[in-house]
């Protein structure tokens, strides 16, 4: 089976305030591509209560790029494919509402949760 485990954090409650993205892509049972990639949410803002859950905080994300970077590089394990997340109600939320903040095209997918 091929799919692309997906797990997305949240600078702030706002969905498309991602800050951290997890993604691992499967194909014949094998890993052929891992990656915890930090980002920088709009206006690099965090809530107390994020960083309370994280420990992590906006020096560490400062000086990375922006969603709209870094997607390009990861669309070919989401667009077109299986997508798997824990949770995958609050991940692929987040996911199309980053996209929309930003102006991006959606992907097509097929998606199922572990949770």
């Amino acid at each position: 089976m091929n799919f692309t485990a997906i797990d997305f954090e949240t600078a702030t409650p706002a969905r498309h305030s991602i800050w951290q993205i997890g993604i691992c892509r499967v194909e014949n049972g094998n890993i052929i591509y891992k990656e915890s990639i930090l980002v920088k949410p709009p206006a690099n803002d965090f809530s107390h209560w994020n960083v309370a859950v994280h420990r992590i905080g906006p020096n560490l994300t400062e000086n990375k790029p922006l969603f709209p970077e870094i997607w390009e590089n990861i669309t070919p394990f989401i667009d077109k494919q299986l997508l798997v997340a824990h949770n995958s109600a609050f991940d692929l939320d987040c996911l199309f509402k980053t996209l929309e903040f930003y102006a991006l095209d959606f992907p097509e997918i097929e998606h199922d949760c572990t949770y």
